[in-house]
């Protein structure tokens, strides 16, 4: 016998599903599968089969649906002590063997999958995983939505579901198995727009596929769903991410790697003194690749101390600094890597804080005083 609940709710007796009667005779048996080999009170599937209203027969009715579960789970057995479904005040017990519900085999190979990741053995990980991911037909009890105590137990079947999604792309990442894991982690994104893991997946998963703008545009579209649906920014996890495809990390490319890069920014340049200004008027223009603008500046950069790219919101700062800039200044091609820019959010604002950390890291001398 087998019970999944990793999709609508359904009981196999020999390979043949059974039926299982009418909806909260289901859901009173999903109560049971979800608490297996342990007591659930009279009282407590009352509650979660009706909540804060149930109806004056609803210890009779529970009683009724037990034993039509009997009926369908063990039929023609009369013995209690053999019954599937055992009286024990005070409420029942589900009996079974662990190994029949796919939700604790789902944990055993997540937990499994998870622990060969800790010790560095992405093939067995991956393996482990994929196995769990497998056992999943569907959205988890999706039959039984409307039902009182199916909130709460769906959220947290998500929860796993996407841990597992997560852990199984890191483990295929480490295995450089990344040309396959993009159009997976592009319809998972779309999924779950919120995931920045899946998201900072992505992004490796398509810099290691020579797809560096379509890494770049993913990170900007994840920055417009936060900052839509929360207002907020993305984590600083995926913004080192961002900056290391942008400066075409070599770590970034190594197998393995992990997805999302340790290690905090370091501290910015204080002082706004201009140089050159280098205006950027157009709004909302992606600067990304102009190679006669990153030329200009990098002329600018051979004989001005310092260089200022300032200009409204938006207009492509950050693009035209950190994929231009930064890479000419790792590089050598600026004469002596002794310059310095300043991207600025508009004229007379306070320095872009997270370029000037980016350009610390990329000159390899920083100014005594400006």
């Amino acid at each position: 016998m087998e019970y999944r609940i990793l999709g609508p709710l359904e009981v196999a007796i020999n390979g043949d599903l059974v039926p299982l009667g009418p909806p909260k005779q289901r859901a009173l048996l999903a109560v049971l599968v979800l608490h297996a080999n342990r007591v659930v009170s009279t009282d407590r599937l009352i509650a979660e089969l009706w909540g804060d209203a149930p109806p004056r027969t609803a210890d009779h009715s529970v009683q009724t649906y037990v034993s039509g579960l009997r009926n369908v789970l063990a039929p023609g057995i009369t013995d209690p002590a053999r019954q599937v479904i055992v009286t024990r005040p005070p409420g029942y017990q589900l009996t079974l063997d662990p190994e029949s519900i796919d939700l604790l085999r789902y944990e055993r190979f997540l937990q499994e999958g998870e622990e060969a990741l800790r010790k560095g053995r992405s093939g067995e990980a991956a393996a482990a995983l994929q196995q769990a991911l497998e056992l999943w037909h569907g959205s988890p009890l999706e039959d039984l939505l409307d039902q009182p105590f199916a909130a709460a137990e769906i959220r947290h079947l998500e929860e796993l579901h996407v841990r597992a999604i997560d852990r199984w792309a890191e483990a295929e990442l480490s295995l450089g198995h990344h040309h396959g894991l993009v159009p997976t982690l592009e319809k998972l994104v779309e999924e779950h727009p919120m995931r920045e893991r899946l998201w900072g997946h992505l992004m490796t998963a398509l810099y290691r596929d020579h797809r560096q703008g379509e890494a770049l545009r993913a990170y900007q579209k994840l920055r417009a769903v936060l900052a839509e649906e929360l207002g907020i920014e993305p984590s600083p996890e995926l913004q080192q991410l961002e900056e290391q495809i942008l400066l075409q990390d070599p770590g970034l490319a190594q197998t393995p790697a992990q997805p999302f890069p340790a290690g905090a920014p370091g501290a910015g340049i204080r002082n706004p003194y201009k140089g050159l200004q280098a205006f950027l008027e157009d709004d909302a223009v992606d600067y990304f690749g102009r190679e006669a603008l990153t030329t200009q500046l990098v002329s600018a950069l051979e004989s001005s101390r310092l260089v200022a790219v300032v200009g409204p919101s938006g207009c492509g700062k950050s693009s035209v600094v950190r994929a231009g800039l930064i890479p000419a200044i790792r590089d050598g091609a600026i004469p002596g890597s002794g310059a310095w820019l300043i991207a600025r959010m508009m004229p007379g604002a306070h320095p872009y804080a997270e370029l000037e950390a980016a350009l610390l890291r990329a000159a390899p001398h920083p100014p005594d005083s400006l």
